[in-house]
C-alpha cells in the first residue's frame, strides 16, 4: 500500500478504512498503479490470470482452515524453536 500510493505507514495505520481500502483494490483492478505495471512490464511480477484471483478472503489461503489442539500447537512451537507457554521465561517463577 505505501509502495503504490507513497502514503506512510503510521498514514495508512491511521485513516485507511476497509470501505476505501475496497475501493482502492477496485481501481486497482482496472488501473494498476505505476510501480506495479513497471513491475510486470520488466518481468519482476508476474500477473495472475482473472481466474486464478481469489474472489473471497476465504478463497486466498490467508485465513488458517483447521484448529490446532495446544499440544499440536506447542508442539509446533518447539519445531520452530520457540518457546511455549510452558517453556517460557515468564512460565516459570524465579
Amino acid at each position: 500500500m505505501a509502495y503504490c500510493t507513497g502514503w506512510t505507514i503510521p498514514h495508512i495505520r491511521d485513516e485507511l478504512d476497509l470501505p476505501t481500502l475496497a475501493a482502492l483494490r477496485e481501481q486497482w483492478a482496472q488501473f494498476p498503479p505505476l510501480p506495479v505495471m513497471v513491475a510486470h512490464y520488466l518481468g519482476a511480477a508476474k500477473p495472475k490470470k482473472q481466474d486464478e484471483q481469489a474472489e473471497h478472503l476465504e478463497d486466498q489461503d490467508v485465513i488458517p482452515t483447521t484448529k490446532l489442539s495446544e499440544g499440536d500447537f506447542n508442539a509446533l512451537l518447539v519445531s520452530m524453536g520457540l518457546p511455549t507457554s510452558t517453556t517460557s521465561p515468564t512460565a516459570a517463577a524465579p
